[in-house]
């Protein structure tokens, strides 16, 4: 998705169009993958939201990147030039962080199964599992966009604290309000360039807090299709995800080694 697009038609005031145009960019299919390491406590806790039909959300100061939540980012020294105080200034910032600042997220790819660089990174190098996921509702689900830089929303919150200020106590938020707050959400799908092979897809929990928390498959808009046992899985896991798969009534399948002739891994049912 373009955020500069999707950004003027928030400026222009068409929410519609603008929420239209996120919606058509979410693919039909999204991949979760999933790690399982030498930690039996947290694999058992894995297998269970597994079972449970449900999608692990993780705080983000949990994730790889250092550089997470910081898209969009307030200029204070640009403030300070157009006379606000440091009281003002410290407010803006309080409205920013607020505003784009997100609960427990949920990642996934657009990329198959057969991405063996993401078996790599987050399926502990094919030792853990992969799930196929059908997109029924794309409404909370948010590309990420990869940019070379961070982008400045100083005048944009600045704008919207100075209409905190004039709507005090006024229940429905101004379409300006709106606007700026929908954009300010991106803040939490905005990554660095580089990472642009993972394809990433996000669900952000509507919750604040820094704890990661289960949330059911159907409450996010998907359904689990498929489950693909990684490469490397040991046999106990391996027994167990297929349990589990019987119990959801979803294929399971293995994800084989390429065979000659190709670098690609196939799958085969189990």
């Amino acid at each position: 998705m373009n955020v500069q697009q999707y950004a003027e038609y928030l400026i222009d005031g068409n929410f519609i169009e603008a929420e239209r145009y996120r919606r058509q960019c979410i693919p039909n299919v999204l991949y979760k993958f999933i790690s399982l390491a030498s930690d039996e406590t947290l694999n058992a806790a894995k297998l269970n939201t597994l079972q449970e039909n449900a999608l692990w959300f993780s705080p983000v100061d949990y994730f790889n990147d250092p550089c997470e939540q910081k898209g969009l980012f307030i200029d204070g020294a640009e403030l300070k030039s157009a006379g606000w105080s440091p009281e003002q200034i410290a407010n803006c910032h309080s409205v920013f962080n607020q505003a784009a600042m997100a609960g427990p997220i949920c990642c996934l790819s657009a990329d198959s199964y057969s991405n063996m660089p993401m078996w790599a990174y987050y399926a502990n190098n094919s030792q853990g599992y992969c799930i196929e996921c059908s997109v029924d509702n794309p409404d909370n689900i948010y590309e990420v966009s990869y940019e070379e830089a961070p982008s400045s929303v100083t005048k944009m919150t600045a704008n919207l604290l100075c209409e905190i200020y004039k709507t005090q106590g006024k229940p429905t938020p101004t379409p300006n309000q709106i606007q700026t707050l929908m954009l300010l959400k991106y803040n939490s799908c905005i990554k660095q360039k580089k990472w642009s092979h993972e394809k990433e897809y996000r669900i952000i929990a509507p919750i604040n807090g820094s704890q990661g928390i289960a949330i059911p498959a159907d409450s996010c808009g998907l359904t689990f299709n498929k489950l693909i046992i990684g490469t490397c899985c040991s046999e106990g896991h391996t027994q167990t995800l297929y349990r589990i798969a019987k119990q959801l009534e979803i294929g399971i399948f293995k994800l084989v080694p390429p065979s000659d002739g190709s670098l690609l891994p196939t799958l085969e049912e189990c």
